[in-house]
């Protein structure tokens, strides 16, 4: 098993821990490149990546010809894949079953999707063995399939709590159950959905706005490699929904990014400014990196092209 990043990473230090665990090799990186991550994955005939999206999205641009045949598992966490991504996975990685997982630290493994389920731009999955899900509303009681609500998790791997405390504004209690504030829903045949966490709600003329549920629809349009979206403040709607978005090669075009917009979210949940960045800055661990994008935006950096 390969990680392609550094052990600080809760990723990656469940990859090691699992794979030590259960007799096997494991291979780390003290940083994350993507062609020496290929080259690595050939020269050790790596069977298993365990990685977030962004890293497997960049492993498999760096392939040029020749697929890593090797590789015959790849479990991924911390974000949604696209159908890009999978497209690409399948002609980088071609012998690779793969398996998206949802979990957090304080809550163990939550979910996991099987390699046959249909891509989703939300789906995470189906509760993970040994582990109930139900989502709630403010009272604690259970609510239908489809509608929207906090995840709650019942698991033998749930923590026992904070060293230093909590504020109860993340993970909390609910009698056995625990959760971390993440909105979502349960469909009829028990597939999780993944909206957002409560605290990153952003409110716009009015209207609640997940700016995770507007990221996963942007990164599931052609042409768009990874998406920012956030709130900024404005003078009549309280709070301005805008996004930075990065290619996957040439540039999309303004108009048509507005009409595919159109047909995938309501106009409130539109972004009301968008940018282009070439290169989006990311964290350690593969993510996009919020504070340099946000200063980026404040800055009027030359790193951004305004789309509209």
């Amino acid at each position: 098993t390969f990680s392609p990043g550094p052990l600080a990473h809760g990723l990656a230090l469940y990859a090691m821990t699992e794979t030590l665990a259960a007799g096997g090799e494991f291979i780390a990186a003290p940083h994350f490149d993507a062609a020496a991550a290929a080259a690595l994955v050939t020269a050790h005939e790596v069977r298993r990546l365990v990685l977030v999206p962004t890293m497997l999205r960049r492993i498999c641009d760096s392939v040029s010809g020749t697929p890593l045949r090797s590789v015959t598992a790849a479990t991924v966490a911390g974000a949604k894949l696209t159908v890009a991504d999978r497209q690409a996975a399948a002609r980088a990685l071609p012998q690779a079953a793969i398996r998206e997982y949802y979990g957090a630290s304080e809550l163990g493994f939550v979910s996991v999707t099987d390699p046959a389920d249909p891509p989703s731009p939300t789906a995470v999955g189906r509760a993970f063995p040994g582990v109930g899900l139900s989502v709630r509303d403010e009272a604690g009681l259970v609510l239908p399939a489809g509608e929207t609500g906090t995840i709650f998790v019942d698991s033998p791997l749930i923590s026992d709590g904070y060293l230093a405390g909590g504020d109860g504004a993340g993970f909390r209690r609910l009698g056995v159950l625990a959760t971390v504030g993440d909105l979502g829903f349960l469909d009829q045949d028990g597939m999780l959905h993944l909206i957002g966490r409560a605290g990153g709600m952003l409110v716009s003329g009015g209207n609640n706005i997940y700016p995770s549920e507007i990221e996963a629809v942007l990164v599931s349009m052609p042409g768009i490699r990874s998406a920012f979206a956030c709130g900024l403040e404005h003078a009549d709607l309280g709070t301005e929904l805008v996004a930075v978005i990065e290619p996957d090669g040439v540039a999309p075009d303004a108009d048509a990014l507005a009409l595919d917009l159109a047909a995938r979210l309501p106009r409130y949940k539109h972004p009301r400014r968008m940018w282009l960045c070439r290169s989006m800055p990311m964290t350690g661990s593969g993510k996009v990196a919020a504070k340099t994008v946000r200063h980026w935006i404040a800055e009027e950096s030359d790193d951004l092209e305004r789309l509209f």
